[in-house]
């Protein structure tokens, strides 16, 4: 959906590849995440690759893999 390859995406992180459109967009999936560990339903613009903007639905959670903590987000597209 964001246009990017697997083999782009391994290792890297959201940030990385500039899908939030500012620092708000960003603060605003974050503070659910690290306060109470998951986010529900969360509508919102993100930039794919290439620069074209999707409307999308987040949903995620914290997991800890090998003593690190990431996030694990499922995005549904609802541009349309």
């Amino acid at each position: 959906m964001t246009g990017f390859s697997r083999e782009e995406e391994i290792g890297r992180n959201a940030e990385d590849f500039g899908l939030w459109s500012d620092q708000a967009s960003h603060d605003l999936v974050m503070a659910p995440l690290l306060k109470i560990g998951d986010l529900h339903n969360l509508e919102m613009m993100l930039a794919m690759k290439g620069g074209a903007e999707r409307l999308v639905r987040l949903n995620g959670t914290l997991i800890d893999v090998a003593g690190s903590q990431h996030v694990l987000m499922y995005l549904k597209d609802i541009t349309r």
